[in-house]
């Protein structure tokens, strides 16, 4: 509910007049929505530092890939190991 009504208003402050793509509007809410409630399922499950970790490598990685710089994968391996660190007994 937060993220949706975030989304809506972030919406409106930006709406000039011109044309909106709702349904990437609607999907981005949904997504991010989705994401929240599969954090908080994580966190019934697994220690919250790992799950935080986890949710935190995904898009970090991403970024780094995308960035079309080799510089740029040093800090996601950096973070992989200190997840590493951070779940070993």
């Amino acid at each position: 509910m937060r993220d949706g009504t975030g989304d809506v208003v972030g919406f409106i402050g930006r709406y000039d007049g011109t044309r909106v793509n709702l349904p990437v509007v609607f999907g981005l809410s949904a997504t991010i929505g989705l994401q929240t409630i599969l954090l908080l399922a994580a966190i019934q499950r697994i220690p919250l530092g790992t799950s935080v970790a986890v949710e935190f490598l995904g898009p970090m990685t991403v970024a780094a890939l995308l960035s079309h710089r080799m510089r740029a994968l040093i800090w996601p391996a950096l973070a992989l190991l200190g997840f590493v660190l951070l779940t070993e007994p």
